[in-house]
């Protein structure tokens, strides 16, 4: 399922956000007009009757080029902002009435979106991103003048500060004095380590820092990823479940999955864009699914099953065992139709087969109830080299399906709340969200049905 809704400005920020209501995910969105007044968008989405309502609010701070939110405050949304090419870092609240559920379209509100205070204001040599602590929603992290700036919300001032300029001065070969200004294009906080390691791209590298050590320190640089195939990475994601992965894409139109105990090379590869990739998101909750999307006008959904932190068929076994807990077997065998029937035995789920649960009880009872031995060893035997014969040799790493309802450059892509639903939004102002089916969550995944 999915849904597209416009706005009247050009628009490249976009972020998740927190909804009171349970059954409802939150996107925020904001405009980037030069020359006219500029909006914040908050966006509900339902999937139970995939309606979309909306808001907008008057935001006189300028053009919106990042927007982030926390959990921890649901009323309070980060942003760089600015025009003519000087940049602010600010602390936004949001009205409280969006405190309640959104059943319909407000249109315009007269409530103001109120300044709390600014982080850094007139910068040219800013990051266009600030980025809250994945843990302790009291931090902010931007980065300022090649710096990495930690700000604390509560006292409205900057608890500390990691050069990446002295950081770096011991992991390459030209002198402090002869390196040119350092333009930092992504940044993300680990939300493993216990979140004191950032990523930063620059340039076709991606680095490593840990910020417990002091940046004048080489141990500060705890690794290192060199991509000699891409100019510039635009965009960097951890996986959220495992400590050793992160994806990029950028110039060379590839989404890349690095292993940080070897990066020399890729550890997986997927391309399906045509032109540069600006996003990529790994889902929040099940590592396997991945975002992109770039100036192609293409969104692509990806399944990076071979490098998942979760065994292949696991989402499965979850149903199975809940049906277990709360019904019997003749229930499992009446409701077919439903996600149990796709659930299966887990071996049955690495090979992809398409037999219900009910034809593997059938299977099991007949080898447990022939008592006779060369049946018996017949039947394991037989069933034996028919489950070897549907194994594959490895999960299946693939593109699930590809989005193309924009009309331009897709500079964002975020998942929501809920694991199952993401949205895009295009410059061309089109926000696309959309729901994978939660019902056939297992059809979706393993079998690349997208409804």
């Amino acid at each position: 399922m999915s849904i597209i809704t416009t706005f009247d400005h050009q628009c490249r920020a976009l972020a998740s956000a927190t909804s009171p209501d349970e059954n409802a995910s939150r996107f925020l969105v904001g405009t980037l007009s030069p020359n006219q007044g500029n909006f914040i968008y908050l966006c509900e989405y339902k999937d139970d009757n995939n309606s979309l309502a909306k808001v907008s609010f008057k935001f006189p701070y300028g053009e919106s080029w990042h927007l982030a939110t926390t959990s921890k405050y649901p009323n309070l949304v980060s942003g760089v902002v600015g025009s003519n090419g000087k940049l602010n870092v600010s602390l936004f609240r949001l009205p409280r009435e969006l405190e309640n559920p959104i059943e319909d379209d407000y249109g315009l509100s007269e409530s103001p979106v109120d300044k709390v205070f600014d982080l850094v204001t007139d910068n040219k040599n800013l990051t266009r991103l600030s980025l809250w602590h994945p843990d302790d929603g009291d931090q902010l992290m931007i980065c300022n003048d090649g710096s990495i700036e930690f700000w604390d919300i509560n006292q409205e001032k900057k608890a500390r500060e990691f050069s990446l300029k002295r950081s770096l001065e011991q992991s390459i070969e030209e002198s402090a004095n002869q390196q040119k200004a350092i333009q930092v294009c992504d940044l993300k906080w680990s939300s493993l380590f216990n979140c004191s390691v950032v990523a930063a791209t620059i340039g076709s590298k991606i680095y490593g820092f840990d910020t417990r050590i002091p940046d004048s320190s080489p141990a500060s640089t705890c690794w290192l990823i060199e991509d000699q195939k891409c100019n510039r990475i635009r965009t960097i994601d951890f996986n959220p479940n495992s400590q050793y992965y992160l994806a990029s894409g950028g110039d060379d139109c590839r989404a890349n999955f690095w292993d940080l105990r070897k990066t020399s090379a890729p550890a997986l590869h997927m391309q399906s864009h045509t032109h540069w990739i600006w996003s990529i998101r790994y889902n929040p909750f099940h590592d396997r699914l991945v975002l992109s999307a770039g100036s192609d006008a293409r969104v692509s959904l990806m399944r990076a099953q071979s490098i998942a932190s979760e065994p292949f068929g696991q989402m499965a076994d979850y149903d199975e065992v809940s049906d277990e807990d709360g019904g019997n077997e003749s229930d499992e065998i009446s409701n077919d139709d439903d996600s149990e029937k796709l659930a299966g035995s887990k071996n049955e789920e690495a090979t992809g087969g398409s037999k219900s649960s009910g034809s593997n009880d059938n299977i099991n009872n007949s080898v447990s109830n022939n008592s006779d031995g060369d049946n018996s060893k017949k039947v394991g035997r037989k069933d034996s080299r028919s489950q070897q014969d549907q194994t594959p040799a490895q999960p299946n790493d693939e593109i699930i399906n590809i989005y193309e309802e924009h009309d331009d450059s897709v500079y964002a892509a975020e998942w929501a709340s809920d694991p199952w639903i993401f949205a895009s939004l295009g410059f061309e102002s089109r926000l696309l969200t959309c729901a994978i089916c939660f019902g056939r969550t297992c059809i979706s995944i393993h079998n690349n049905i997208i409804c």
